[in-house]
Parts: structure tokens; C-alpha cells; sequence
């Protein structure tokens, strides 16, 4: 059984055993004081498994890291350590050229191979909404590429290494973000090819928009979890992503979860009405997803 901690109360619920590998803390989104105790099996030796493929655990550290880069540096911090990573360095100079999302980057090495993460962050401001705009008129093509110049600045500045020695030695990618974010992390998916094979590539996006790629589905390693409510992943037109798509809608998440993450019935937020479209827009909805799933609550 999956192991996950809310509160109190669900630790009577699910019964849990309280030894597992790590927690990590996820804040909601809603004006509540609620945070969510996440229990997670993981090892960062996982990522030596392939990349192809739907895992839960990976899922639930890379909404966590999605959603803490809005929150602070020391949520992100916090949580990018227990997950065994190091010399974590995020870059959130707000930026109105085109375009510069906050981007966090960490490492580790352990028996010669070298772990990266890579944190992307979404709209998180009026200045991120900007970027925004701005970064769709070109598919978010820009965006990938000053992230992608500012990971080897990282590679070579703060990390000392020599960009062609690492890339001869075996490189494993984690990436994820939420939005904008995600639509960066997507293109990251293909443009990292250069430094490790895609099976070593592991790619989770939440809410990805278009970044107007026809036939990205071999980019297996990239998977784009989005709910069938939110009009972010629809626009700019026409869509197109690389990876794998996995839809879901709101009616098959559990209520209950939503509700101990957030104290509101999921409903109030998410009815499927054009008032309430943005908040399908949410990562508390696919936190509550990526939880569902992970707990066997998902009704499909």
C-alpha cells in the first residue's frame, strides 16, 4: 500500500505504517492553512529504471516540487534535498524579456553517474503572466532555450564541470513543472537528448500547454498529465506536445481527497461551468489526481 500522510485522521484511515523513505510537504493553493505530508518510496536510484512509463512515486515528488517553487525557496529547498539532491540553485530574477521563467536546478553523483533536477515554474504573478503572453507566440521555444543556456551556466559556473567531459559520462534528468513551467519542462524533454538518453530523461508536466509539435509521441519519456476541465493545455493553437498525454477529469478524482487538501468541496471549485473553468487550472486539482491514482480512488 502506498503510503501517505495527511493528518492525524488519515493516519487512522489508511492505517499507515509510519516508516517509510521520505516526506515531502505540499501546500495548497486555496487560502488555507492546509499542508499535505507526503509520504513517498523513493531512492534516487530510481531513476536508473526507464523512464517510459507512468510512475506514481515520480508523480507525486515532481507535483510537490511543482507547486513548492511557488511557495518559497525554502519549501523548494526542503523538499529537493529529501529527495537527494544537493547544490540546489534557483534562479528567480524576474525578467520581462522574452522570456525567462524562475527555474530551479540541482545535482547529485553517486557511483559515477550524474542525477540533474530541474524545477520549472508556471504563472505565479502578474510579471510571470506576462512571460506568459509573450512566450506563446513562439511556442515557449524561447523559454526552453534561455533555461536550457542558464542549465549549462549552472553546469560550468556552479558546479565546475566541462560540459563535453559530462557528456560522456551517464546523465539522468529529472524535470517537471506546472503551466508555463510545463510547457518548458515539455520541450526540455526533447532538447536534454543531447546530454543522456531519453530513457534516462524522466519528464512529468502538469497543465501543458501546446508547444506546437505534430507527431512528438516519440518522446516517449515526457508525459503531460492534464484534466479534460483546463483550457491551459488546449491553447495556443494548433496543440501539439511531445510525449504522451494522460487526461483526466475532474469527476474521477476523489472528493474527499480534495477535501482534506483543501477544506472546500471540490465542486465549489471546479464546477464545470466558464466561471469556474480556470480553476481546473489548479495543481490542487491534479495533486488530487496524482493522489487518487496513487491510493486506487480514481473512478474511471
Amino acid at each position: 500500500m502506498k503510503k501517505i500522510l495527511f493528518t492525524s485522521i488519515l493516519l487512522l484511515v489508511f492505517g499507515i505504517n509510519p516508516m517509510f523513505s521520505e516526506i515531502l510537504t505540499y501546500h495548497s493553493v486555496l487560502e488555507s492553512e492546509n499542508s499535505v505530508r507526503l509520504n513517498i518510496d523513493w531512492d534516487i536510484n530510481k531513476l536508473t529504471d526507464s523512464s517510459i512509463g507512468y510512475n506514481s512515486e515520480l508523480a507525486k515528488a515532481a507535483i510537490v516540487l511543482s507547486r513548492e517553487i511557488y511557495v518559497s525557496n525554502d519549501s523548494l529547498k526542503n523538499a529537493v534535498f529529501e529527495l537527494g539532491f544537493s547544490d540546489c540553485w534557483i534562479d528567480e530574477k524576474e525578467n520581462n524579456d522574452i522570456s525567462n521563467p524562475i527555474v530551479a536546478f540541482a545535482y547529485n553523483k553517486q557511483e559515477g553517474i550524474n542525477y540533474f533536477l530541474v524545477v520549472i515554474r508556471g504563472t505565479g504573478s502578474f510579471s510571470d503572466f506576462l512571460t506568459d503572453i509573450r512566450a506563446v507566440s513562439d511556442y515557449f521555444q524561447s523559454s526552453m532555450e534561455n533555461t536550457m543556456e542558464r542549465f549549462r551556466w549552472y553546469l560550468k559556473e556552479l558546479l565546475g564541470l566541462e560540459e563535453e567531459k559530462v557528456k560522456q559520462e551517464r546523465n539522468i534528468f529529472f524535470v517537471t513543472g506546472h503551466s508555463m513551467g510545463a510547457a518548458v519542462a515539455n520541450l526540455m524533454s526533447y532538447s536534454l537528448e543531447e546530454f543522456a538518453d531519453k530513457n534516462d530523461i524522466f519528464t512529468y508536466c502538469f497543465s501543458c500547454p501546446s508547444v506546437g509539435v505534430e507527431n512528438g509521441e516519440d518522446v516517449t519519456n515526457a508525459l503531460n498529465i492534464i484534466s479534460d476541465n483546463d483550457p491551459v493545455p488546449l491553447v495556443p493553437l494548433p496543440v501539439g506536445r511531445y510525449g504522451r498525454d494522460i487526461v483526466f477529469s475532474p469527476e474521477s478524482i476523489s472528493r474527499w481527497i480534495y477535501g482534506v487538501i483543501t477544506d472546500r468541496d471540490l465542486w465549489d471549485i471546479c464546477g464545470f461551468s466558464i466561471l469556474n473553468k480556470w480553476n481546473n487550472h489548479r495543481l490542487d486539482i491534479y495533486f488530487t489526481y496524482v493522489l487518487s491514482r496513487a491510493l486506487g480512488m480514481l473512478d474511471e
